[in-house]
């Protein structure tokens, strides 16, 4: 039988920005301290889990926010976080201009209150400020 569109679920693409752009994309201070944080928490009841166990409940898994968004780089169901971030919360995220590595056995919470802080020490605005963060 054939389905109709409306039963169809719809499927997101993060096809907003090239392969290329995606490759480089970061997610705003902001977001990581307002949108990001209430998500582990809802997750966990705490934002004091490491980024290990983030990954393995949040962004590598089927609640993933990407696991139904199309990836810009291979064209596949289930992208990154970041490329589901400038999909389904446009204003977000752009080509990042800050670069944070090592971060996976450090607690949520810390990591992103680090960000923070160094926003308000360097008076840069954490909605302009985008972290590409290998966690």
């Amino acid at each position: 039988a054939l389905a109709t569109m409306s039963e169809i679920p719809a499927v997101p693409i993060a096809r907003v920005c090239s392969e290329e752009e995606s490759s480089v994309l970061g997610i705003s201070v902001h977001y990581l301290s307002t949108v990001f944080l209430k998500e582990v928490e809802d997750e966990f009841g705490h934002c004091d889990c490491n980024y290990y166990e983030v990954n393995q409940r949040m962004l590598a898994s089927q609640k993933a926010k990407g696991a139904d968004v199309i990836c810009p780089r291979d064209g596949a169901k289930g992208c990154s976080y970041v490329d589901a971030v400038q999909i389904l919360d446009p204003g977000n995220t752009d080509a990042a201009n800050v670069m944070l590595s090592w971060s996976w056995q450090y607690s949520v919470r810390m990591v992103v209150r680090a960000l923070v802080r160094w926003c308000e020490m360097e008076k840069r605005d954490p909605r302009k400020v985008f972290v590409w963060q290998c966690a």
